[in-house]
Parts: C-alpha cells; structure tokens; sequence
C-alpha cells in the first residue's frame, strides 16, 4: 500500500548560524529569507530576491535549513556545481529542519539544495522519491569579504611622503620667516638699545659738570668764609670724587656708590653741619650687586642744596639700600622744608635725573627702575625701586 496522501513540494527558510565577533556567548541566527544587500557584522549579505548569497567568514559556522509546515520527509542533497562534473553530496532525510555545516561549502562557488519527497509504506520502508515534486534552493558562496580600502600601502606610503614634504615645505618657510621676524626685532631693539645709550651718556656728560660747578661753588663758599681748614678736606674730598664722577663706567657696586655718596655727604658736611646716615641691609651683597653710577647723586644734591642747607646741626639725611623680595630699593629721606612734586622747576639736576631713569627703562626693559618722590612740611623722601634686579 502506497501513502495516498497529496504531495507538496518542500518549503523551507533559509538561514546562517555565526558567531559574533568578539563574543563567545554561542551561535546568532540570520534569515536569508526576505532580504537584500543587509549585511549582518560584516558577514552575511544577500544580492538577490531568487538566489541567496553570503560572504564566507571564519565567523559563518553552518546554514540553517527550516521546514515549514510539513508532514513528509525530504531527501535533501547539495550539488556544488562546477565547469567539470558537479559535486553531489547526500545530507540525509529531513520533515522538520536540519544544518548544512560548513565542511560542505567551504570553497566560494555557485551550490544548489535539492529537496525531493520521499513517499513511505507503513512501518517506514523507503517506496519511491518523486523527483517531479523536487524542491531547489541555489546559493552562492562569496569570498571572505575584505575591508574596503580606498588607498592601497604603495599609495598610502606616497601620500605620507608628499603630506610630509608639504608640511616639512610650510614649517620650513615658517620657521625661516619668524627667524627673519626675530631678527629684524633684535636689530630695532639693538638700534632703540643704542640710542638710548647715547642720549643716558648725553644726560649724564650734562649731570657730571652740573655736580662739578655746585661743588666748586662749595669750595669757593668756604674760602670765602675763610674757614681754610674745612676747604682744604673738602678739595681732598672733592678730587676723589672728581675722578670717580668723571670715570666712564656705567655699572658700579653698592659698595662704590656708597663711598661716593658718603665723600660728598661729609663735605657738604664741611659747609652745613647736618648730620647722615648711610644703611645697607645686610642681606645685600653690596660688593657684586651693581647698579648705574651716580643713580642718586643728583636726588642727595636736590636734599643737601634745598632740604637741609639751612637746617644747620638740626638737618638730617638718612640714605638706605633695601632687598625686598627680587626688588632693589634705593632710598633718601630728609627732613628739609619740602617742595611741591606736581611743579617745574628751573633747576637742572632734578629734570635730568628723571630723563635719565626714563632712558634707563629703555635700555633694562625687563627691570624697569620706579621713581616715586614724596614730599610735605616733614621733608621728603625719594625712592628708586629696581624691579626684579636681585
């Protein structure tokens, strides 16, 4: 007795079983069925509605074949077709759903899934397949797919060159235009340095005669008075500072300008009868730390000559030298009449004084010298601060 039952030809859904790159929590199922151009992590991908095709992957472990609704069974049978002979593989019997492994597609080409009914006596003895009723699937198997890559290494390493020879270009003519730049500024700066220089050397060719004629005229007071003890330690005085006013160094020492404010200090003395004081912190090096020559010599004549010249006895000047922080301080404090900062005067020593801190600016920019004059009834103090000097 033959089944009597109608017939159909078998259909199936068609899947991949893979693996997720970097995951190792089993098998990802993807249907075939349905889809165009989807591509599942770089893997799987279809081109056509009829034929399925996919991109053959170390991830790709086997098709997944699944019957839909179905009460018999098929033979199910691969071909792999070929220019020669084809290669038929027998996978077995199948009514619900099986796997076609790996092993029987691995080589990329063109392969077709024949599923033929199989029609059983009772107790399940093969009779007969009917081969009219025979189903077909055709798959293609593509190369593993490679990254796509616009530049090829040889072309990726000529690009790197030419991007490095271009860049090494623009650096190369930056380089040489900030050089030209830094340059060109060091030579104004040098140029602005020098006639600085000449005009301080100017300012202080005026302020050495200035000193020379007020201390003659000291003399000459004495000798008028005929107080010719006095005169004679004054011209002995006088001649050392003489020879020091009309040296020609810029820089001195502390050390040095204190003895030269100290010689005119005791001849003004001579003169006047005030009193002095000369201090210097003991955490300046005064022998090393050097500062302009002459720096407060005009500012002590200002004091002697116009502060204290009548004060007699009861004048006083106290001169300190100070450290504070990377500062240098330079400070005289009289107890004179006072005099009113904010007018000129005709005087030349107090305006040549100025214009000469204003040149030394120019020339140590990065330690401007601070002029800060203070006077009232009490007298007058005149600071020179030498910023970041120490």
């Amino acid at each position: 007795m033959i089944d009597w039952r109608p017939v159909s030809k078998a259909v199936v859904s068609v899947g991949v079983d893979y693996k997720m790159k970097n995951r190792s929590d089993g098998l990802y199922y993807a249907s075939l069925d349905k889809l165009k151009a989807t591509k599942y992590h770089n893997v799987i991908g279809t081109t056509s509605l009829n034929d399925k095709k996919f991109f053959l992957s170390d991830s790709v472990v086997r098709l997944n074949i699944q019957f839909k609704k179905t009460s018999f069974n098929y033979k199910a049978e691969l071909i792999k077709k070929s220019k020669d002979k084809p290669e038929k593989f027998e996978l077995g019997n199948y009514d619900k759903s099986f796997y076609i492994y790996k092993e029987f597609w691995k080589v990329p080409g063109e392969y077709e899934l024949l599923l033929t009914p199989k029609l059983t006596l009772p107790g399940g003895t093969p009779v007969h397949y009917l081969s009219n009723k025979s189903n077909s699937y055709k798959f293609t198997v593509l190369p593993e797919k490679e990254e796509i890559k616009l530049f090829s290494k040889k072309q990726l390493i000529i690009y790197a060159l030419i991007i490095c020879a271009v860049l090494g270009t623009i650096l190369g003519v930056a380089v040489i235009y900030i050089k030209k730049k830094e340059a060109k500024k060091l030579a104004q700066q040098s140029k602005e340095k020098q006639i600085a220089q000449l005009q301080l050397n100017s300012v202080r060719s005026q302020l050495n005669p200035h000193f020379l004629f007020n201390a003659l005229a000291g003399i000459q007071n004495l000798m008028n008075k005929n107080e010719i003890d006095h005169a004679n330690r004054y011209l002995n005085k006088f001649a050392r500072l003489t020879r020091n006013v009309l040296d020609s160094k810029e820089l001195i020492s502390l050390t040095e300008e204190k003895t030269l404010l100290d010689d005119y200090l005791q001849m003004e003395q001579l003169r006047f009868g005030f009193q002095y004081k000369l201090n210097a912190n003991t955490d300046l090096d005064t022998e090393n730390i050097e500062i302009p020559s002459m720096l407060l010599q005009p500012f002590l004549e200002n004091a002697v000559k116009h502060g204290i010249a009548e004060k007699g006895a009861s004048g006083n000047i106290e001169i300190d030298f100070k450290k504070q922080s990377s500062d240098l301080i330079l400070s005289i404090r009289d107890n004179g009449k006072g005099f009113d900062t904010a007018k000129d005067y005709n005087g030349l020593g107090l305006t040549l004084s100025k214009n000469r801190i204003s040149l030394l600016n120019t020339i140590y920019k990065d330690t401007p010298f601070i002029l800060d004059i203070q006077s009232g009834i009490n007298g007058t103090v005149v600071t020179i601060t030498l910023t970041q000097w120490l």
